[in-house]
């Protein structure tokens, strides 16, 4: 098998894995969001309180999200390189 194949197969590889982990952290935030949602109009609070907590949660999430992408893109921006450099 050529060189140039055997990048080609790892880099799908990568690529597929990378998908799977992805899917599954946008499930786990999204379960996480509900969870914490739910647990806020749950709890006994001013309507006024309970919008600003709902607010700060959710730029928080926001916040969470794009650093655990950034994260996961370096990561996958890395190992790219390192698969080309042989």
């Amino acid at each position: 098998m050529s060189s140039d194949r055997k990048l080609t197969l790892q880099l799908i590889v990568h690529l597929n894995i990378f998908h799977m982990k992805k899917g599954y952290i946008i499930g786990l935030v999204a379960a996480a969001a509900v969870g914490a949602v739910a647990g806020l109009l749950l709890a006994p609070e001013k309507g006024k309180d309970l919008r600003k907590k709902i607010s700060d949660k959710g730029i928080d999430l926001t916040n969470k999200m794009k650093e655990t992408f950034k994260n996961g893109k370096e990561k996958f921006n890395a190992k790219k390189e390192e698969m080309f450099e042989v």
